[in-house]
């Protein structure tokens, strides 16, 4: 039980991190930022004008998506039985 849980909240955990990412890549050309600031400004400031770093930012994230599905969803689902064969069967 405990195991599931922490998969679901490790997946979930990397998807908002993944949409953060996004939204901070898509308003980062608003918010400005100071070159001559601290580090945080001349980030967004960085973010907002390289249309590089940008796209490279989006590829990211989505591979952070890929991944929490990968490793942390699918492995969570329970699969659907098999089915057995009628020679497998007792009685048939």
């Amino acid at each position: 039980m405990a195991e599931t849980w922490l998969r679901r909240w490790l997946f979930r955990v990397s998807l908002m991190v993944a949409a953060g990412l996004c939204v901070l890549i898509a308003v980062a050309p608003w918010l400005g930022g100071d070159e001559g600031g601290g580090p945080t400004a001349k980030l967004l400031s960085l973010l907002g004008r390289d249309v590089t770093l940008r796209r490279t930012c989006l590829a990211s994230a989505a591979g952070l998506a890929v991944t929490a599905r990968i490793f942390f969803y699918s492995a969570g689902v329970p699969s659907r039985p098999t089915r057995r064969s009628r020679s497998d069967m007792t009685g048939a």
